[in-house]
């Protein structure tokens, strides 16, 4: 017998050990079998194969079965928590080991959404869990040491709760509430506040019962007044603590009310209603009396135990288990720990969870952005973040503000009654999506849905004046209607309100879902960003970071799918894509000076020419318009993913060249190379095509384990690459085969970048994909040839001159986008080359300029701040006489650029 034979002997047994274990039915292990015996061929699986054989189950017991007149349902419910225990496996290491088999085994969407899903739902317990430990401490008295009890008959279960055992019904009675509303189960914010609900009402049954005082901290700040006192009694009718946790452990009173009347309260009535919590339906107390807290924690734990099994989600009931440690993967806080042990290794739970559930991480070209070293948990970090949003909208009216609205009855053309039917029909669209996502248990039901597009409303009539004050500001009195007209503008524009207001409340939000939803193509959307944050000065850090983000997903990807309107810029632009020296002659940033929003969105199906710039002129001309601005984005986020890539691959700067003007070839001339697919895929495509010519070979595993350590990263984009593309005719059923993969331009002319036939609607598309190596060997490799060898010393053509080497663009070290340092004071700080704030009276405006600026000028402006006058300043010079401010040197200008942003961010925080 061979040792591969001995192995999978040896992975065979403990495979139906398992199995027994779990009770398994035979097709759902003869499934999971198979599927390990395909993989396992195909791939390594380092670790126990025990870990590995548990996902194969988990697939197979979640994989959708046929059903009698339903269609499909999820197939075999055992619980997870059981196959986890079972294999000896934690919930961290199922879920890195489940994103791993999910690529593998190549499973459908909707089963990795599914896995998502419960990963965060657990991620979102774990990060409130982490909370709940000191609110509980801080409301209740620490348990002591007591001695486990023996089990009693129903008759002996009478005896009064301990405060362990409140504890943990209270968890259980969060969790079960959190998992019966899928809606906001995996929403932060949301849960927090069904949290605090929970407290608020096992507090107050606590305080009501004369029997549990005594469990209560006599030092807690919500308790009443006269709490202390001999002879105190509750006065009647119902005692609310929300408020006070909410003032206490930075709640939103309004955002927990509204989950109390929406969720809470009819969720509890049920419970009272049903018998499962036994006391008072009126009042909703009683439950925690000696008489019924015994039956009430058994029933709520039996139907909780129900509700698990039906729905195949995580027994959440880990977190308070006495192996909890051992079943998380880490550390977790323990209610009667110190908090000098809480605030150590135990509260590194959440670091290593939110990791890549919770927060978003920084994209490259964000980097510009500091981060904020300040210590916050995820929950604090979220109710700021939907502070920072409602404080954006305070005194935003639902509806357009008086100037908004002599703005729109001044065009030539008032577009207000059209702007309010498409905000109408919006709303009809996202609505339904949601409520059909409730009536699937997804999604985020259709109350919450109407508060964030009644949120998203406001955003947008907030951002639509602004915008339009500054196309006046830049454009004169020229009229509007242009861009006020064009449907795709405004559609857009609600959509990224939306998307704001959505990641405000739900991080990382719900790009590119919110395209989907009101078919919005992506190349479109994408100008509206640009608009929005060059005309809004308010929004904060995190959501200029996250639309950034965004941004990149359109650049890299999403814009180049094969019905974007690209293709069709592109065939108006004669086939030709833009070169980098055309984007940027002379190394020079052209997003420093004002351009207008009508310029920047061009009509949305065509080219506009930009406004003129006062760059001097160079040998190359500059090329405007939205379709230049879409490239000079796209080589900006190519240069600084090869930058840092060639960085860890060690790669020379004259390499890097070589790398840079192979990839610039593909985009320029072999355009369609990039239809369908993603942008990283042709940057390590060109890594490994000229290191190999150039005899500095790099392997593509080297090059892909560099890759993954970017913060865009993904798997598939490197094990699922579109190889080719055949479309059935559904009409007559013939077949039409067609590769992307283009010819060399300069070997045939006339290739024709239209996506798709007038008819392509008739057709059904089918993709046959593969890895990135089998890319590059059938796809890539044949139109870049030619190019490439031009480099190779040893190749037929050595003799032929090699291409002249553009230069590479250099790091952006600042944005045009000026920062507002209190929304209280028009103080502003903008990077020294940037253009200036442009405003009626220059002469009345304080400039100081870093390391330049006499000292004075801080002073004035310290007391404009004050006392919120401006200094009367006659002998001042105006801005265009100010002494040209100093160069700063190359490599300390992302230092300055860095300590200004921390003075934005200190001012910001201060208010």
């Amino acid at each position: 017998m061979s040792d591969e034979d001995e192995f999978m002997q040896k992975a065979r047994t403990g495979f139906e050990d398992l199995c027994r274990a779990l009770n398994m039915d035979e097709e759902a292990s003869n499934k999971a079998w198979e599927s390990y015996e395909n993989i396992s061929r195909n791939y390594t699986l380092e670790g126990s194969e025990l870990h590995w054989l548990a996902c194969a189950l988990y697939v197979a017991c979640r994989s959708s079965v046929p059903t009698v007149g339903k269609g499909t349902a999820e197939g075999n419910y055992v619980s997870l928590t059981r196959i986890l225990r079972c294999s000896e496996q934690s919930l961290v290491e199922f879920f890195s080991k489940m994103k791993k088999w999910q690529d593998m085994a190549n499973v459908p969407q909707d089963f990795r959404q599914s896995t998502e899903k419960l990963e965060r739902n657990f991620t979102v317990s774990a990060v409130i869990f982490k909370k709940y430990v000191p609110i509980f401490r801080s409301i209740f008295k620490a348990p002591p040491e007591e001695p486990p009890r023996v089990h009693r008959s129903r008759k002996q279960r009478r005896h009064p709760c301990t405060a362990s055992e409140v504890f943990n019904f209270c968890w259980i009675l969060f969790i079960h509430a959190k998992g019966n509303f899928p809606m906001i189960s995996d929403d932060l914010i949301n849960s927090y506040h069904l949290l605090l609900c929970a407290l608020d009402l096992v507090f107050t049954n606590a305080l009501l019962c004369n029997a549990r005082r005594e469990l209560l901290n006599p030092d807690f700040r919500g308790l009443p007044e006269e709490f202390g006192s001999k002879d105190y009694r509750p006065a009647p009718g119902s005692y609310c603590l929300l408020g006070k946790l909410c003032e206490l452990n930075d709640g939103l009173v309004l955002e927990a009310k509204g989950v109390k009347e929406h969720f809470w309260k009819p969720f509890i009535k049920m419970l009272f209603h049903k018998r499962i919590l036994k006391g008072r339906e009126d009042t909703l107390t009683g439950f925690l009396d000696p008489m019924n807290f015994g039956d009430s924690f058994a029933s709520l734990s039996r139907v909780y135990e129900e509700h698990i099994l039906a729905t195949g989600s995580l027994d959440e009931r880990i977190f308070t288990g006495e192996g909890a440690n051992k079943d998380i993967g880490t550390p977790a806080p323990c209610l009667s720990d110190g908090l000098e042990n809480q605030d150590s290794a135990a509260y590194r739970l959440h670091a290593s969870l939110t990791a890549t559930a919770m927060k978003v991480s920084t994209p490259l070209s964000s980097r510009k952005y500091p981060p904020d070293h300040r210590l916050s948990s995820p929950v604090s970090s979220a109710i700021q973040s939907v502070g920072r949003l409602h404080s954006l909208l305070t005194g935003v009216t639902q509806g357009p503000s008086t100037n908004l609205t002599q703005i729109l009855r001044a065009c030539a053309r008032d577009p207000s009654d059209v702007i309010s039917m498409r905000l109408k029909e919006m709303f009809q669209t996202f609505y339904q999506h949601y409520e059909d996502q409730s009536l699937e248990g997804q999604g985020m039901g259709k109350d919450v849905a109407v508060k964030f597009f009644r949120l998203g409303e406001a955003l947008y009539y907030k951002m639509l004046e602004a915008i339009v004050e500054r196309e006046k500001m830049i454009l004169g009195d020229a009229d509007l209607s242009g861009i006020l007209e064009q449907d795709i503008f405004h559609g857009s524009l609600m959509a990224c309100c939306l998307e704001i207001v959505i990641f405000s409340y739900r991080p990382p939000g719900d790009f590119p879902n919110i395209l989907k939803i009101f078919k919005i193509p992506a190349y479109h959307f994408y100008k509206v960003i640009e608009v929005l944050v060059r005309a809004e000065q308010g929004l904060f850090r995190e959501v200029v970071k996250h639309l950034n983000h965004v941004e990149e997903q359109v650049v890299e990807r999403l814009a180049w799918d094969s019905h974007s309107p690209l293709w069709d810029s592109l065939r108006n632009a004669k086939d030709h894509a833009p070169s980098c020296q055309e984007m940027i002659p002379g190394q020079r940033s052209t997003t420093l000076h004002p351009i207008s929003a009508q310029a920047l969105t061009g009509t949305f199906s065509g080219q506009s020419p930009a406004p003129k710039t006062p760059n001097k002129p160079t040998s190359v001309p500059l090329r405007k318009g939205s379709l230049s601005l879409f490239f000079r984005k796209v080589y900006h986020l190519a240069s600084l993913r090869l930058r840092d890539l060639c960085s860890q691959l060690d790669i020379s700067c004259e390499l890097r060249q070589k790398i840079w003007a192979c990839f610039e070839y593909s985009l320029v001339h072999c355009t369609e190379l990039m239809m369908d697919r993603h942008l990283d895929q042709l940057l390590m495509c060109a890594v490994y095509v000229m290191a190999k010519v150039t005899k500095e070979d790099r392997s593509f595993q080297n090059i892909m384990k560099c890759y993954r350590t970017q913060p865009q990263a993904s798997s598939t984009v490197y094990r699922s690459v579109l190889i080719s593309e055949s479309r059935r005719n559904l009409s007559d059923g013939n077949k039409v085969s067609k590769q992307k993969c283009p010819s060399n331009k300069n070997q045939e002319q006339g290739g024709n970048l239209s996506p798709s036939s007038p008819s392509s609607s008739s057709l059904m598309d089918q993709e046959e994909r593969g890895d990135l190596i089998r890319f590059y060997n059938q796809v890539y490799i044949t139109p870049m040839r030619p190019f490439a060898v031009r480099y190779s010393l040893s190749s037929p053509s050595a003799g032929v001159e090699s291409p002249p080497l553009c230069p590479y663009p250099s790091v952006r070290c600042g944005t045009a986008r000026r920062v507002q340092l209190s929304s209280k004071h028009c103080v502003y700080v903008l990077p020294h080359g940037a253009s200036a704030p442009a405003t009626p009276s220059p002469h009345q405006n304080i400039y100081y300029y870093i390391s330049n600026s006499p000292s004075d000028r801080l002073r004035e402006i310290n007391s404009m701040i004050r006392t919120g006058q401006s200094p009367s300043r006659k002998h001042s010079l105006p801005l265009e006489e100010e002494p040209e401010p100093k160069k700063a040197c190359p490599e300390n200008q992302s230092a300055l650029l860095r300590r200004l942003q921390d003075v934005a961010n200190d001012r910001s925080s201060s208010h």
